[in-house]
C-alpha cells in the first residue's frame, strides 16, 4: 500500500478500513497523538484495552518486545494494538 496523504487517512478512520500497521511520524506532536487515539478508538474495545492495549517507550523496549507483543493474540477481542513512542533504529543500538 502507498503511503496515504491526511485527507486520505483521514478517509480510511472513517471508513474504518484501517491496516495492520502504521508509522506516524512528523513534527507536530498534537496530530501524531490526534491520529494515535483514533486508531485506538477504531481498534481497540475498551472493555478489553487492559489486555489489548500496549504502549511502550521506544527509549527503552527492544525489537523483540515489541515483535513480542504483535504476535501475541487479542484477548476476547478481533485485535490488539501496540503504540511504540520515542523509537529510533538510527540511534546505534545493536537489535
Amino acid at each position: 500500500m502507498a503511503r496515504p496523504n491526511e485527507a486520505e487517512f483521514k478517509k480510511m478512520l472513517a471508513a474504518g478500513d484501517l491496516p495492520n500497521i502504521y508509522l506516524i511520524y512528523g513534527e507536530e506532536d498534537y496530530l501524531k497523538k490526534h491520529y494515535v487515539s483514533q486508531i485506538v478508538k477504531k481498534s481497540v474495545d475498551p472493555a478489553m484495552a487492559d489486555f489489548n492495549l500496549h504502549r511502550l517507550n521506544g527509549e527503552t523496549c527492544t525489537v523483540d518486545e515489541i515483535f513480542q507483543l504483535n504476535q501475541a493474540l487479542p484477548f476476547m477481542s478481533g485485535k490488539s494494538f501496540t503504540t511504540t513512542q520515542l523509537f529510533s533504529l538510527m540511534k546505534g543500538k545493536a537489535w
